[in-house]
């Protein structure tokens, strides 16, 4: 059983035969996870404001998810290994980030109007750094702040900036 610092069975919701947990997937978050995309693709949309709270919703879940992960890594093996923890969070990010650079990185190059071409490779630039976060916060302070077709990548660069702190204030 894993349980919470408050003694609560993480594993079940508390009602008999009625599962939290399936494998290593929290199905009850799936619900939350579709209320935060359909908030955010609303917004998009300019149908309605609001999707920062999916936003939100998503980095709340991220953020209990990690600590599920690294609680019960502690309780089965007795440590955290953070290099693999990395190692993890690399193969389940990276591929699919560096393909969407690559969609990109076409479409600038065949399509795009200007200025959305040199917005996209800057983007580009931070995005691989995770640092697209600080670029759209503070555009007078990088070369072209804007980062086109590849804002949302601010979501990730904070994503993977938790990844990289958590776990050593996790540690400490």
């Amino acid at each position: 059983m894993l349980s919470s610092p408050f003694g609560v069975d993480l594993s079940r919701n508390g009602q008999a035969g009625d599962k939290v947990l399936q494998g290593t997937r929290f199905e009850a978050l799936d619900g939350m996870r579709g209320y935060a995309v359909l908030a955010v693709v609303l917004m998009h949309a300019r149908w309605t404001p609001g999707g920062g709270y999916g936003v939100t919703v998503f980095f709340v879940l991220s953020g209990f998810l990690i600590a599920y992960l690294l609680l019960n890594e502690q309780e089965r093996y007795g440590k955290i290994n953070i290099s693999d923890f990395y190692k993890r969070r690399v193969v389940r990010l990276v591929p699919a980030l560096y393909f969407m650079f690559a969609v990109v990185a076409i479409w600038s190059i065949l399509l795009a109007p200007e200025p959305f071409g040199i917005a996209s490779a800057w983007g580009m630039i931070y995005g691989i750094f995770y640092f697209s976060n600080w670029a759209a916060a503070f555009p007078d302070l990088f070369p072209f702040g804007w980062l086109g077709t590849l804002a949302h990548t601010w979501t990730l660069a904070v994503e993977a900036q938790f990844y990289i702190l958590f776990p050593l204030i996790f540690l400490s």
